[in-house]
């Protein structure tokens, strides 16, 4: 038992030192000291599907998450699953990696393109929105607050990713409300900083969907309008 505590301890400074790899090195063997029916296990997987979301290896980290989400019966681990499975998905997605912003990056250490695999973007789309699902069904179960308003900051994630900005915008605005409410200020930061982004990417979609005078003089000109008339045999 002191020996996993041990463990442990170490992989959580090296972690927090950058020293990444030697973090997961020592989560291992805390792992493979406990047996296989010890729930601290997935307590540990959490951990190194956290280092390896921070390292860029998406796929590595949605198996971890994955397997602690199927054999989990504890709440709080199920929490930290379901929103690891979705951030997880986020990092493998192409359309979050083209709209994250430098600040808002994970961690600097994401810097391994390589080890993220991402997913078409329907096939991408349609496993965001099932991972929303399942952590959005963990929103209606007795989760501590911190907890409810990390969800919530990721279920805002996910629905910007998929283009459902006023969607997102009402997660960021529940999570800024319950974050404030019990004084967890890096969440109101958080939920502040998403919002803003949420208006500038609702800006940008009305900017794209407004109609242009000028293109739409040129798309009248007639030499254009003959040429789409033309008929092909």
């Amino acid at each position: 038992m002191y020996r996993v505590s041990a463990y442990q301890t170490l992989a959580n400074t090296r972690r927090k030192r950058g020293d990444l790899l030697g973090a997961l090195l020592d989560a291992w063997t805390a792992f493979d000291l406990l047996t296989p029916d010890d729930p601290r296990r997935n307590e540990v997987l959490i951990s190194m599907a956290e280092t390896a979301l921070e390292i860029g290896d998406a796929d590595a980290a949605l198996r971890a998450f994955t397997q602690v989400l199927e054999h989990s019966l504890s709440l709080r681990v199920q929490v930290a699953a379901a929103t690891g499975v979705l951030r997880a998905r986020l990092l493998r997605s192409v359309r979050f990696q083209s709209s994250m912003t430098a600040p808002h990056a994970a961690s600097p250490a994401l810097t391994i393109e390589a080890s993220v695999r991402p997913a078409p973007v329907a096939e991408a789309t349609d496993a965001l929105t099932r991972s929303m699902g399942r952590v959005e069904s963990l929103l209606t179960r007795e989760a501590a607050p911190r907890e409810r308003a990390y969800m919530l900051l990721t279920l805002a994630d996910g629905a910007r990713c998929i283009g459902e900005i006023e969607r997102a915008r009402t997660f960021a605005r529940s999570a800024a409300e319950l974050a404030d409410s019990y004084g967890f200020h890096d969440y109101v930061f958080r939920a502040d900083e998403l919002l803003a982004q949420l208006t500038v990417a609702s800006a940008a979609v009305a900017a794209e969907e407004s109609p242009d005078p000028v293109r739409g003089r040129v798309l009248a000109h007639a030499a254009l309008v003959r040429l789409r008339a033309l008929t092909t045999r």
